[in-house]
């Protein structure tokens, strides 16, 4: 009776500070994130990847409340999820007799938020 199972380990409170704080209007604060995601390869492949990002670029992803979560569709539901009712960066879902997994744009797997306050260098 499940259609598919909602993982996201992304809701922390460093989601909610980077989600609600525009770092570029705090001057002291120097603040970085990084970690590991995956990346388009090909367009059914995906590559592991590290990433780095200073919160007070404006050129990165911006981060909303479906980047992280994965949905695992079960194929053998008496209700099959229909396709992108729900917002996620990543979908597990078996075809043909193999599992898949397609990525919808950034998709973080694992990440942590680095920040120092006055004249510190950049956090490592």
């Amino acid at each position: 009776h499940i259609s598919a199972i909602l993982y996201c380990n992304a809701f922390q409170v460093s989601k909610f500070l980077r989600m609600s704080t525009d770092f570029r209007s705090l001057p002291n604060l120097t603040a970085v994130r990084e970690g590991k995601c995956y990346v388009e390869h090909t367009e059914s492949e995906y590559a592991f990847s590290d990433f780095r990002f200073r919160m007070t670029d404006p050129s990165i992803p911006q981060e909303d409340w479906a980047e992280g979560i994965t949905i695992f569709e079960n194929p053998f539901a008496e209700i099959l999820l229909p396709a992108k009712i729900l917002p996620c960066t990543s979908t597990i879902s078996l075809k043909d007799g193999y599992v898949y997994r397609d990525v919808h744009g950034f998709h973080p797997l694992v990440s942590y938020m680095l920040m120092s306050i006055g004249n510190a260098t950049e956090p490592r």
